[in-house]
């Protein structure tokens, strides 16, 4: 499936640098331009953009002014910037780089920088949101996972009452040989381990009556027990 066009602002208060800008990325890219920062956050408020190309000086509110307000907004705080300069002052770029600029394109354009510099900034950005995506998508997935076997132990020890000590541990590793079977990280286990033992009922029980008798809880880890996968675990 094509990814849809990537949308570009430019933001400059000279009309032939907005057109020239617009010539040199069209096709390749949407592109929309307004003429001050005043405009450019209006704009904000009906369309986001992928990228914004900001000139620095303009008449008004300039490009570091626009930029600040950006970063203060959740809907616009990770839109990567690009400032527009004629200026190349060092400090102007170490200032701007410390605002949240993500890189700097001096004017008059030349083509083929402009246009490799935005492709590279829109490249890596849609990198990041993919994965982003994709660690929040799997994140939820193990929570999920192990919100369900810990549930099923809850039920487990609630069904049998008060129940001898190291019983929780024992649902613990039959819960991990479970994450083992649908193929779970070491880490991930260690998760599902943690919750299958500090969660339960029994598992509490277990660390407040070594408390009461003045003895150390043991860390509960799974390398600290018996092998999960050993003959106490699920066959």
């Amino acid at each position: 499936m094509t990814e849809p066009l990537a949308k570009i602002l430019v933001v400059d208060d000279i009309l032939a640098n907005r057109k020239l800008a617009g010539k040199i990325l069209a096709g390749e890219f949407e592109v929309d331009a307004v003429k001050s920062g005043e405009e450019a956050l209006d704009f904000f408020t009906r369309k986001l953009p992928d990228l914004v190309l900001l000139d620095i000086y303009m008449e008004g509110m300039d490009g570091f002014e626009v930029l600040e307000k950006m970063k203060a907004q959740p809907e616009t705080m990770d839109i990567p910037v690009i400032f527009l300069t004629a200026d190349d002052d060092h400090e102007v770029e170490t200032r701007g780089f410390k605002a949240g600029a993500v890189d700097f394109i001096t004017k008059p354009f030349i083509a083929a920088i402009l246009q490799q510099r935005v492709r590279r900034v829109v490249e890596l950005f849609r990198l990041r949101h993919q994965l982003q995506q994709e660690v929040t998508a799997k994140t939820q997935k193990i929570q999920s996972l192990s919100m369900q076997i810990v549930q099923a132990l809850v039920n487990t020890i609630e069904a049998r009452g008060q129940s001898m000590n190291g019983h929780s541990l024992r649902v613990a590793k039959m819960a991990v040989e479970i994450a083992h079977r649908m193929r779970l990280t070491d880490d991930e286990q260690d998760v599902v381990f943690s919750w299958g033992c500090c969660t339960t009922s029994a598992g509490w029980r277990f660390r407040m009556r070594s408390c009461k008798r003045r003895v150390p809880s043991p860390r509960l880890s799974r390398k600290s027990c018996s092998n999960p996968r050993s003959s106490e675990a699920i066959s």
